[in-house]
């Protein structure tokens, strides 16, 4: 079991959150869910738990340094170990497994050799934690779009040259190292190839080829989250969970569907958790259909299949999700009772356009 809990951080006043498979983040803008979903990013990262990297470092990488306030307090609990944070410089990792401790010990004995390795320490780091079966997490930002523009520049350098948010690049590096192994990568439900040649990324779609940077807006936000899931064979993929930003940008409903249905799917297959923020309510409805399948497959599985794969169905004990709302805290939007998602929550914008509608249809038809 993990939990979170936030007080008095950013935007967040109080916030008590129990993180599951799948974890669902929503609300208006500036109520936190970015800062949520980074917290709970940096808060999984092994390279951070095993002092790879310095908590308060990984928090200015984020850009969440200024965040902190004089009553701050921000604490995160697994099986593993608990993180306490009350300011920048009052961070402790607190040790709880046995394999945690193991890999500790193991991080004491290679410590030299990543404090003199520089930029290339991070990978390695990451490999070594896999190896020894330590969660680690993927933060895939908002701004992936950028991805697409810049090409054959090495992320690690480029923050140098452009003011790029470090996490951003970060996630470059990810698509860098992703695409020297996976240079080609069909995604058949999207109907749409990527490939890297000539130091361009490329997309192919209804018979065409162009640069990814002049494809649909929508490609661009997707394929490189969709790498994200096919990282390099190297990397044990069930020791990551990952954390997107509105995975719903610049998509149509049915896609929107059919991108969580995929996701839900790897998420399965390889035993990872997902988080997400989202403004979309079709994002919900897409989560309400697996989950509520998973149902309806108790009663009839054959019939159930029919309709939704069952590679697809989601458990809705796995399913944590809250609506950020403007007074700093959390109200719990899945319904225990029926299992499904409160999508009027973020979609009671319509009702308020709706009326606005039915009032001037009144004013014309007097």
């Amino acid at each position: 079991m993990e939990k979170l809990s936030i007080r008095n951080f950013g935007p967040i006043r109080e916030l008590e959150l129990e993180i599951k498979k799948f974890t669902i983040l929503v609300g208006e803008q500036s109520t936190g869910k970015s800062t949520v979903a980074k917290i709970v990013s940096i808060f999984k990262d092994a390279i951070v738990v095993l002092g790879f990297i310095d908590l308060s470092s990984k928090l200015r990488h984020f850009g969440l340094a200024n965040y902190f306030q004089e009553n701050t307090l921000i604490k995160y609990e697994s099986d593993e170990y608990d993180i306490e944070c009350r300011s920048l410089k009052d961070c402790k990792i607190i040790p709880k497994s046995q394999n945690l401790i193991e890999a500790l010990e193991k991080t004491r004995q290679i410590s030299d050799f990543f404090a003199t390795s520089g930029v290339a320490s991070t990978s390695l780091a990451h490999e070594t934690l896999n190896n020894q079966g330590i969660n680690t997490s993927v933060y895939i930002p908002a701004e992936r779009i950028l991805i697409s523009s810049i090409t054959a520049s090495p992320f690690e350098y480029l923050n140098s040259e452009i003011q790029l948010p470090e996490y951003l690049a970060s996630f470059g590096k990810i698509f860098q190292d992703t695409r020297k192994e996976i240079n080609d990568f069909s995604v058949d439900w999207l109907g749409v190839k990527y490939s890297y040649s000539k130091s361009e990324n490329w997309i192919s779609y209804k018979r065409k080829k162009i640069r990814m940077s002049e494809s649909a807006t929508g490609f661009q936000n997707v394929i490189p989250l969709l790498m994200a899931f096919e990282r390099p064979s190297k990397i044990d993929k069930s020791s990551i969970s990952y954390s997107i930003e509105e995975p719903e940008l610049s998509l149509f409903p049915q896609t929107q569907y059919l991108l969580i249905k995929h996701l839900v799917e790897k998420c399965h297959a390889l035993s990872t958790s997902l988080l997400i923020t989202t403004h979309s309510p079709y994002v919900l409805s897409a989560f309400n259909n697996l989950i509520y399948a998973n149902k309806a497959g108790k009663v009839n599985s054959k019939k159930t299949e029919k309709i939704i794969a069952k590679k697809y169905w989601i458990d809705s004990s796995n399913v944590t999700a809250v609506f950020l709302n403007e007074k700093g805290k959390a109200d719990n939007i899945l319904d225990n009772d029926i299992d499904q998602i409160d999508v009027e929550k973020i979609d009671q914008i319509s009702r308020a356009i709706n009326l606005e509608y039915d009032e001037l249809f009144n004013i014309e038809n007097k």
